[in-house]
Parts: C-alpha cells; sequence; structure tokens
C-alpha cells in the first residue's frame, strides 16, 4: 500500500487535486518509520527530506491503526449492529470544530461583517472561543495533508467563511442525540466497538501531531519562498507548490 493511498483515506486529508509538490512527495515517501529532525530546515530541498520523513513515518503508523480498525468496522457492520453506536465516542471532525464559531454569529448577528471581511470582531465570546480554537485547531485545516493547503489561523477570512457556510445547530440537538436503540447483540460487542472508537482517537492525536510539524516546516518553506520571489525567481509563494519535491534545487 503507498503513502498516497493511505493518507487518502482518511477524512478531509488531502483534496480531489492535490498540489504538485504534495503529490511527489506521497508518492515517493515510503512507509517507513523515519526520525524526524526537530530543528527548521534552511533550504527548500532541505524541507522536502524532512517532509519526505514525517510523511513515511506517518503512514507506517496510520497503517498499523486503520488496520486494527478496519477489521473492527467489519466485524460490527457483519453483525448488523455498527449504526447503533454513539458517533459521540468518535474524535471530533475538523468541521465540527468550526461549530462553536458557528453558534457565536448565530447568537451575535451583528459580528457576521466582521467574520465575512476577515476581521476578530470585539466581542468576548467570540474572541475567547476564537483563542481557544486557535490554540487547539490553528495549525489544522480542511485538506491539511496538502501542505499548500492554509491553515485555519493563517487565514482567518476563509475559516470564518468556512464556519458560516456550516449548518447552526438545532436547539435540542445536544441533549437529545438521534441515537438507536441498543440491542442485546450491540451491548455484547461494545468492546468491540471501544476498541474502534479507540483507535480513532489515536489516529487523530497521529495526525494532529504530524500536522504540527508539518505546518512548521509549511512556514519556514513560506519564509524562504518570499525570498525567492523578492529576488524575481518566484512570481509569488503560492507558485512554490507547482513545483515537484526534485524541482525545488532547480530554485
Amino acid at each position: 500500500m503507498s503513502v498516497l493511498s493511505i493518507l487518502s483515506a482518511l477524512p478531509d486529508f488531502l483534496p480531489a487535486e492535490a498540489s504538485a509538490f504534495t503529490r511527489s512527495l506521497c508518492e515517493s515517501a515510503e512507509l517507513t518509520a523515519n526520525v524526524v529532525p526537530m530543528s527548521l530546515p534552511e533550504t527548500l530541498p532541505e524541507a522536502a527530506q524532512m517532509l519526505l520523513a514525517l510523511y513515511g513515518s506517518f503512514a507506517k503508523v496510520l497503517e498499523t491503526r486503520q488496520i486494527a480498525s478496519i477489521a473492527a468496522e467489519k466485524r460490527l457492520k457483519s453483525w448488523g449492529v455498527w449504526e447503533q453506536y454513539s458517533r459521540e465516542d468518535l474524535p471530533i471532525t475538523l468541521e465540527r470544530a468550526l461549530q462553536p464559531l458557528r453558534g457565536i454569529a448565530v447568537a451575535y448577528p451583528e459580528i457576521e461583517t466582521d467574520l465575512r471581511e476577515g476581521r476578530v470582531p470585539q466581542n468576548i465570546v467570540f474572541r475567547s472561543a476564537w483563542h481557544f480554537f486557535c490554540f487547539r485547531y490553528g495549525h489544522r485545516g480542511l485538506y491539511e495533508g496538502d501542505i499548500a493547503v492554509s491553515r485555519f489561523r493563517e487565514t482567518p477570512q476563509k475559516t470564518f467563511a468556512q464556519a458560516l457556510a456550516l449548518a447552526p445547530l438545532r436547539k435540542y440537538d445536544d441533549e437529545f442525540p438521534e441515537t438507536p436503540k441498543a440491542s442485546w447483540k450491540s451491548r455484547l460487542l461494545s468492546q468491540q466497538w471501544n476498541r474502534y472508537a479507540a483507535e480513532q482517537h489515536e489516529i487523530e492525536l497521529l495526525r494532529s501531531e504530524t500536522m504540527k510539524q508539518s505546518f512548521a516546516i509549511r512556514l519556514a518553506m513560506l519564509e524562504q519562498a518570499s525570498e525567492l520571489v523578492r529576488t524575481g525567481r518566484l512570481e509569488n509563494t503560492d507558485a512554490l507548490w507547482n513545483y515537484s519535491k526534485d524541482d525545488l534545487v532547480k530554485l
């Protein structure tokens, strides 16, 4: 199994069309648990090598976790109890992480203009929620596996737009979740579900920590790209992601 196919199996990890750089990275990375240096890269080729090690190590551990998860999922589905367990046991998705920002915008409609224009409003409730969101998820992003994709805290206007596009929660969704009545089979197999949920939490933790390292490398690469723009070797910093990892040496 290739690194690309493993990473593509994660929800909202890679876009349908990943950048040229990320695709070349995933196609070259091997399923090996490489040690990733903690220092930041000083050159673009060095950054590419660090990302190769990071993605390869991530995919290696992820493969083991996914095998266990898929086995548990198949077992629960074969017994017909898969839909009877509460999804509240699973890690929060990035889309759900945005939901509190959406809820505050509904409660305080006067802040929507600021949000749509990319400004953090003066509303203390929203500001507190935004600072916590950036602390917990600022290094993350939808389709975050593509290093060309901006992270939540980098582009507030885009992040706010993603939050505002969500449907508000209904008033009693949290108090009365729609969960099917548990059967004797689902109770009997609850340990299987617990193992599946535990694997999903481990995958989410692994993904978050990997993206934290990836984000630091991304910022370093953008800083190096800014120098290339200044000297006329790049049109803009986003043009960096149109190059494969092997073509970076030509810059």
